[in-house]
């Protein structure tokens, strides 16, 4: 888990005002102790306009429109991009031992 009020820009306190949320819960999920529960994750999602994975890791992605493919060639990229998340997968349990 990163720090969440670095990655926004935010202090907690100025954090915890905005969303309504004890400054002490902003400080946990800082710490690393606790990460948003689903209200709190809505509550950023929606103010910020980041998807969860974005919060909760950190990154914001960059989007792909395959609005314009074909059925054929839509299931190819998920393919690609489900094999390249289960390799990360694989690269970060690996690197976590």
């Amino acid at each position: 888990m990163h720090k969440i009020c670095s990655f926004l820009g935010m202090e907690p306190s100025e954090l915890a005002t905005t969303l309504k949320i004890p400054l002490m819960t902003i400080q946990n999920w800082e710490m690393g102790y606790t990460v948003p529960d689903l209200c709190e994750l809505s509550k950023l999602m929606k103010y910020t306009g980041l998807s969860a994975d974005e919060i909760l890791l950190g990154k914001k992605s960059e989007m792909l429109d395959i609005s314009g493919l074909d059925t054929k060639q839509r299931r190819l990229v998920t393919e690609v991009y489900q094999s390249f998340l289960s390799m990360n997968e694989r690269k970060n349990v690996h690197e976590s031992r």
